[in-house]
Formats: structure tokens, C-alpha cells, sequence
């Protein structure tokens, strides 16, 4: 049955159930990672709560600036993202079979509607 709200899906953790991931990649200081977990139920796709179960966090950004001046800090921020999302399989009991990552390499040029990334189609 549709409803007008939506739904946020808690699981008992021995499900293994298919999950897919969207994250917003933001390194904006002190933020958290912004991350979507979700799962596909009666076809729909259905987010989980994913503060409901954790005391672990998402990594927090430490800003633009010390991205492009330290590239161990890039790659311990990937690293700390991985085990997060080891974490929510673990506590979830889902299997994560895609991420979807919103990261734009290069902003679009002067003059152009669009990114190169945004111009290609889907099959």
C-alpha cells in the first residue's frame, strides 16, 4: 500500500538482503559523509534507519582546503568510509552490491549546461 510518508526499514541483522549506497562525497570541515543505504522491497527502493543502530559515525570532512594539501588525509577519510559501510553490513546484515558515488572531478565550463559526467546516457 502507498502511503503519503515514506518508510525507514530497520532490519533484525540475518537478513542479508541486496543493498545499494548513494553518497554525496562533502569534505566541508567537520561534516559528516553524507550516505544513503537502501534496499529494493515489494519494487520499491526503501532507505534504512541508519542511525538506529550505530555507534559508529561517518567519517566528518576536514575541509577543501586540507584535501588538496595532504593526500593521506584523502585516502585515510576513503578508509574510514570502507569500514563504516563493513560496519553497516555487519550491524544491518546487508550485502552492499553498488555504490553510487556523487563526486564531480571537474565543474562544468563556462558556458555549458552540463558536466561531461552528466551527458551520458543510461542504456
Amino acid at each position: 500500500m502507498l502511503t503519503d510518508k515514506p518508510q525507514i526499514f530497520m532490519f533484525g541483522g540475518n537478513e542479508n538482503m541486496k543493498a545499494y549506497v548513494g553518497i554525496d562525497v562533502a569534505f566541508a570541515k567537520k561534516k559528516y559523509l553524507p550516505i544513503s543505504v537502501c534496499f529494493h522491497k515489494d519494487d520499491r527502493l526503501c532507505p534504512i534507519l541508519l542511525k538506529s543502530k550505530f555507534a559508529i559515525t561517518p567519517p566528518r570532512g576536514s575541509g577543501n582546503a586540507a584535501i588538496v594539501q595532504n593526500i593521506q588525509l584523502v585516502k585515510e577519510f576513503a578508509h574510514d568510509t570502507l569500514r563504516y559501510l563493513q560496519e553497516v553490513e555487519k550491524s544491518f546484515g546487508v550485502t552492499i552490491k553498488r555504490i553510487a558515488i556523487d563526486a564531480p572531478s571537474h565543474p562544468k565550463k563556462d558556458g555549458e549546461k552540463r558536466r561531461k559526467a552528466e551527458l551520458v546516457s543510461i542504456l
